[in-house]
């Protein structure tokens, strides 16, 4: 048997939302990927980056504005050491 990597379809990017009370969500598609709402928004972008770089999906972040900023998930990589 034959394994390989597919590239997941649009549905399947990793959104930073604000929610309804001002706090940034995770999402994915419509689910929520993480329990807590974040006050912080870079905490919920570090969280995001994670789960994107994981699952090799992209990664989308919204402004208060509703502007969005895409990123490829080739773009969200780790060292593989820290110093």
């Amino acid at each position: 048997m034959t394994s390989f990597q597919t590239t997941l379809p649009d549905g399947r990017d990793i959104h930073v939302v604000r929610g309804p009370n001002g706090s940034w969500l995770v999402k994915q598609g419509v689910n929520r990927l993480s329990a807590p709402s974040y006050r912080i928004r870079a905490h919920a972008v570090a969280f995001a980056r994670a789960a994107a770089h994981g699952s090799r999906s992209d990664m989308i972040v919204h402004d208060i504005s509703g502007l969005q900023t895409r990123y490829s998930h080739a773009s969200l990589s780790y060292p593989s050491a820290l110093d």
